[in-house]
C-alpha cells in the first residue's frame, strides 16, 4: 500500500437500519443467544459488528448489488480505489456505547480511514 494512503478518510455516507436489519443480520452471521434472535426479548440488541455492515448497506431498504453500491474514491496523490479489484484485509471498530436497534428518528453517517 502507499504512503500515500494511510490516513486517508473517504467522504462520510449516510447510513439507516431498521430492526428488521438488525435481525437478519444477527440470525445470518449465527446467533444463538435469544436477546440477538427475539426483537420482543427486553435485551434485544444489534450484534456489535453490525456497524460494519452499514458502510455497504448505507441506507437502502432493498437488496443491492455490491460492485454499483460502491464508489471508487480518489485518495492522495490521485490514487483511485477500484473495489473490483482490493483485498480487504481487515477492519476495526471503536464502540464507544451500543448500537440502537433501529435509526428511525436520528441521523446516523459511517466514516472510514486507512489506517
Amino acid at each position: 500500500m502507499s504512503d500515500q494512503m494511510i490516513g486517508s478518510q473517504s467522504p462520510a455516507k449516510k447510513v439507516s437500519w431498521l430492526k428488521r436489519d438488525v435481525l437478519l443480520f444477527n440470525v445470518s452471521i449465527g446467533c444463538t443467544e435469544p436477546q440477538f434472535l427475539y426483537e420482543r426479548h427486553k435485551d434485544f440488541a444489534a450484534f456489535p459488528t453490525y456497524p460494519l455492515a452499514l458502510v455497504f448497506k448505507q441506507s437502502n431498504q432493498e437488496v443491492i448489488d455490491f460492485y454499483s453500491a460502491q464508489d471508487s474514491p480518489v485518495l492522495p496523490g490521485g490514487l483511485r480505489l477500484d473495489t473490483k479489484h482490493l483485498v480487504d484485509g481487515q477492519r476495526a471498530i471503536e464502540v464507544l456505547k451500543p448500537l440502537p436497534v433501529t435509526s428511525e428518528g436520528r441521523d446516523f453517517e459511517f466514516r472510514s480511514k486507512v489506517l
